[in-house]
């Protein structure tokens, strides 16, 4: 469940295998009895009251699950699990797949049991609760036993009793999840954390809010997550690598992208309204045309005076009757181009409209990206999203080297800033497609300053490995792009030359490679980097015994997923 918290330890407490859940009956039957008592004024003013509607509501609230439900987290098989049915048996055992992996679903009357993969029950999916919502009735009971415990002689049960209720919901949210019904997960696990946060337990549960706003971007719903990810920068709560940050970026870009829907909608409009007004321009244009043509014969007629003849003087008349038509024509025309241009118009300004609101609603996802590079400058999800920004809106970059800058003012000493800015240079390096002169020099510029700044790097910190490893991919990279390049080429000594600076780019990223590998303390990096070099030495195989040797050392590392 990628970016889902569980903690299996703090979700599922296991209870003794033989603990058994009320039947319905009984539990209604608890319930109601519980909460007649609670409606009486003289028991309403005692905790034990309250403390009794709550333990119903949860008893209520297990009651479906069945008597295994104190078996989850135990590993269990099904025939494990059976024994403690009392002979219960399933409805129908079926074959499903939850998050790409087959499972086996035993199907009971109020509920599903779920064995993964490898036969142990770990789900249990509850499809006919007793009461709509028994967890937040119990939690309501909690509040007030609370409020009437003026000795706070129950506080520690009634502080017990939420926090279970918080863990329930958020085990029901994890189950939601799991059946890829994200709207449902959301809103659980929300309910997780407004648990926790009740008094008198009064806890901060951001993992719970966290995860109410993932899964409610998963189900589109950009509203709530926002909400949810506020809460978690309001608690100081920011997910691995600064994570919250790039979600809150993430739902801004697609309010903006929803303005630029509208936008080109709007667009559409216009140039529909543009096409429209050029149709009655060009009818305009050739009515009037015509009744110049019409004048002009008029002018004829009239220039013969007396001797125009009694046919001329009739079409004299028909033309001035012809010349009262189009010129009505032409006025009922260029008022329709009136009304269209002002509804064209009204248009556009619909258009600036919804750009505006786009351009804003990216100034806050930027915002929340600058915010979060600040606190984590190596999130390299975070760094991307400000690259494309940059690039994206063509503003100038320069502003994310300012942000780097500032990081690096206040710890001058952290090498990892350096290596970051080496990343910077190099993703806008790669940003840059063209092969036009500006191009080609932009892109250089950018492969030296990225050199540099991994330079920097290991010269802060030469126990470092990030800045050579930079370094190494930077070279490395190139001589892949320049391969790419030479396939291409047609023409013979051109190859050679781009093959000979893709050779000479290996050789670069040799050392900052071996470095890298010789520096590091971590199997799997250098492992990784094993990678590189086996690729490197490979190459120059035949060029003498060093390589040899090289490719030899490092392919028995890849092989044997041990650095030595």
């Amino acid at each position: 469940m990628k970016k889902i918290i569980i903690a299996l330890a703090v979700l599922l407490s296991v209870q003794f295998a033989d603990a058994q859940v009320k039947p319905a009956a009984a539990a209604r039957k608890a319930v109601e009895a519980a909460e007649t008592a609670s409606k009486d004024p003289k028991k309403a003013t005692k905790v034990a009251t309250w403390l009794k509607l709550a333990k119903a509501y949860e008893d209520a609230y297990n009651s479906p699950k069945g008597n295994a439900m104190n078996m989850l987290g135990m590993g269990l098989t099904q025939q494990e699990v059976a024994l403690n049915l009392a002979g219960e048996k399933p409805l129908s055992v079926e074959k499903i797949v939850l998050g790409g992996e087959p499972c086996t679903k035993e199907v009971y009357p109020t509920r599903d049991y779920i064995y993964n993969k490898n036969g142990q029950f770990f789900c249990i999916n509850v499809k006919r609760p007793l009461y709509e919502d028994p967890l937040g009735e119990a939690l309501k009971a909690y509040v007030k036993a609370y409020e009437v415990d003026a000795k706070k002689s129950k506080l520690k049960d009634i502080n017990e009793g939420i926090s279970k209720i918080s863990k329930d919901y958020f085990e029901d949210a994890i189950t939601a999840y799991t059946f890829g019904d994200n709207a449902a997960a959301s809103a659980l696990f929300a309910k997780a954390a407004e648990a926790s946060a009740t008094a008198p337990y009064s806890q901060l549960n951001a993992e719970a809010f966290y995860n109410a706003g993932f899964t409610a971007l998963a189900s589109g719903s950009l509203e709530s997550a926002k909400t949810y990810f506020e809460k978690c920068l309001e608690n100081n709560y920011y997910h691995e690598g600064g994570d919250v940050y790039s979600k809150l970026a993430s739902i801004y870009e697609k309010y903006a992208q929803a303005e630029d829907a509208k936008a080109k909608e709007a667009g559409a409009a216009v140039k529909q309204f543009e096409e429209d007004l050029r149709s009655l321009e060009v009818k305009v244009q050739n009515f009037s045309d015509q009744e110049k043509r019409i004048r002009l014969n008029e002018s004829d007629i009239i220039a013969k005076g007396k001797r125009a003849t009694k046919k001329e003087l009739a079409d004299k008349a028909k033309f001035a009757a012809e010349r009262l038509v189009l010129a009505d024509s032409i006025a009922r025309l260029n008022a329709q181009i009136e009304s269209l241009d002002k509804s064209k118009k009204d248009a556009e300004a619909v258009v600036a409209e919804y750009e505006a609101a786009a351009m804003k609603q990216r100034e806050f996802s930027r915002n929340y990206l600058e915010a979060g590079f600040a606190k984590y400058p190596q999130s390299q999800v975070i760094l991307i999203g400000l690259i494309n920004y940059y690039l994206e809106s063509k503003q100038d970059p320069s502003r994310l080297f300012e942000l780097i800058a500032a990081a690096k003012a206040n710890e001058p000493n952290n090498a990892s800033l350096y290596y970051v800015e080496g990343n910077i240079y190099n993703e806008l390096r790669q940003a840059i497609k063209g092969d036009t002169e500006d191009d080609l020099a932009k892109r250089q510029q950018y492969f030296d300053s990225a050199v540099n700044a991994y330079d920097e790097c290991v010269k802060v910190s030469p126990e470092y490995e990030f800045g050579y490893i930079g370094k190494g991919l930077l070279y490395y990279n190139y001589a892949i792009e320049l391969q790419d390049k030479a396939s291409t080429e047609m023409n013979q000594a051109k190859y050679e030359a781009i093959l000979a600076q893709m050779e000479d780019a290996l050789q670069n990223a040799l050392n900052p490679f071996e470095s890298a590998y010789n520096i590091s303390k971590d199997n799997a990096l250098r492992v990784n980097i094993a990678e590189y070099l086996k690729n490197i030495y490979y190459r120059f195989y035949s060029k003498g015994a060093e390589y040899e040797e090289g490719y030899k050392k490092y392919n028995e590392v890849v092989k044997s997923g041990q650095a030595k």
